[in-house]
């Protein structure tokens, strides 16, 4: 047997919460922030491709900043509605 390592590679594209939240939204998921933890949910009957996107979006939060991008999008917007 021989041992392997895993190295991770840099993303091409860095992550974009805007456009992470729009389609987390399209596919049926529901997103909230309380307090400074983000909440992930979905809505009760979605179809099989609507949840495989949500579980490889979901995916993208393992990315480097995503969560502190999207937290901080979610706080701009609360802010701007008051």
């Amino acid at each position: 047997m021989t041992e392997q390592t895993v190295t991770a590679r840099p993303c091409a594209t860095p992550f974009d919460a805007s456009a992470w939240l729009n389609a987390w939204s399209d596919q049926g998921g529901i997103v909230m922030l309380v307090d400074d933890r983000l909440w992930l949910s979905r809505l009760a009957m979605i179809d099989r491709g609507s949840a495989v996107a949500l579980d490889t979006l979901q995916g993208h939060l393992h990315r480097p900043g995503a969560k502190d991008a999207l937290t901080k999008l979610l706080q701009a917007r609360t802010t701007a509605f008051g």
